[in-house]
């Protein structure tokens, strides 16, 4: 079964995208994250390893950390972040 990533999904809805998809779903770009040179290789080395781009690779990683926290907890301070971590399926 062939997935796509929520970029791949927003790019394809094009202006559709943001009646379509949760707020806190809609891509945003992050700007001035400085990080120590070896990082950043590491980063893109593994994606390379990956067979993805390094957007798609930390977009994975991310995964793992939402995943052990508690969405409850974060939802409280995060209005929205269910909605985001479990579309397009309900709760």
């Amino acid at each position: 079964m062939v997935r796509w990533s929520v970029m791949e999904i927003h790019d394809a809805l094009d202006k559709e995208a943001h009646r379509v998809l949760p707020r806190l779903l809609r891509p945003v770009e992050l700007k001035s994250v400085r990080l120590p040179e070896y990082q950043v290789r590491l980063l893109e080395t593994l994606a390379q390893r990956a067979g993805v781009s390094v957007e798609a690779y930390v977009y994975n990683a991310l995964l793992s950390v939402e995943t052990a926290a508690s969405p409850d907890a974060i939802e409280r301070v995060l209005p929205g972040f269910c909605e985001a971590v479990h579309f397009p399926n309900a709760e």
